[in-house]
């Protein structure tokens, strides 16, 4: 999936704080100043790596846009940076593209200006997702009939998917963090790879319900602190990029890795219920 740079202005905050709650939805990789430069990092040198980081530049233009010169910067050196890369103008009123850059309007660009749904159907329709697909429309269920299906579709849901919701559940419940939260910057995503094994390393948490045999070894492994620690920094690595880390998408890459490495077969409920006594029992006299 193409990552994006987003050239804006300040006075158009409003349409960013949209903009990228829908990115982050849909998991579109991202960059833009107000939420990417590092603490004590060079303003200039920031934004230049974010531009040379970046596959495609969204320009959000206005009237506030064409008083902007740091817009008229950032897309020229997009321009002598990636001259092949596609440069998206956002119109969210009916200005000239020209008159903010020469041959911006060279660019097809995205109508907000009368129909923001279509305008977002058309942006995400550039990055490969559906806006808002509709769901299957289902009558006369109940609450009861609901939570059952949803119990049924977990089972029969793939082991990475299965993981990933259980995992997601004990963190969040564990750490009050939301799903688009960012995952830090490189400091203090240490501490948070530490919080995120913790969590799932305790007795009775997610990964105690499940086998975890290793592939290479056809040994059965336990999931103690250092291990789930050392799969969720490598996590944490795999999905480094010029865009925001999200907690979630850590989360599901561990799955992920989990899965790769492991033959995971889920415990029977009562072999399970055994070995979370035992390990809290030994957890208490630790």
């Amino acid at each position: 999936m193409q990552s994006a740079f987003i050239s804006y202005s300040r006075d158009d905050n409003y349409f960013l704080t949209l903009l990228v709650g829908i990115l982050d939805y849909y998991r579109v990789p991202y960059w833009h100043d107000n939420g990417g430069i590092s603490l004590g990092a060079k303003y200039e040198e920031q934004i230049e790596q974010g531009l040379s980081n970046a596959d495609s530049l969204l320009a959000i233009l206005s009237e506030n846009a064409l008083r902007s010169t740091w817009m008229a910067r950032e897309i020229a050196s997009f321009r002598k940076e990636k001259p092949e890369g596609m440069i998206v103008p956002l119109l969210l009123q009916p200005v000239r593209p020209d008159e903010l850059f020469k041959g911006l309007s060279d660019y097809q660009a995205v109508d907000f200006t009368n129909d923001m749904w279509a305008g977002f159907e058309q942006l995400l329709a550039f990055f490969g997702e559906p806006f808002l697909a509709p769901l299957e429309h289902r009558t006369g269920e109940d609450r009861r009939t609901g939570e059952r299906r949803l119990r049924e579709d977990r089972r029969r849901a793939p082991i990475s998917d299965r993981l990933y919701q259980g995992m997601w559940k004990s963190y969040t419940i564990s750490t009050g963090q939301g799903e688009a939260e960012p995952f830090g910057q490189p400091i203090g995503s240490i501490r948070q790879v530490a919080k995120l094994a913790t969590v799932l390393s305790e007795p009775g948490s997610e990964l105690a319900r499940y086998e975890f045999r290793n592939r290479a070894t056809g040994k059965v492994e336990e999931m103690t602190f250092e291990r789930v620690h050392d799969l969720t920094y490598l996590a944490r690595q795999d999905m480094e990029g010029p865009y925001t880390l999200k907690h979630a998408w850590v989360v599901e890459r561990l799955a992920e890795i989990l899965v790769e490495r492991y033959e995971v077969r889920p415990l029977e409920r009562r072999e399970n219920e055994r070995r979370s006594d035992r390990d809290r029992r030994q957890h208490r006299f630790e």
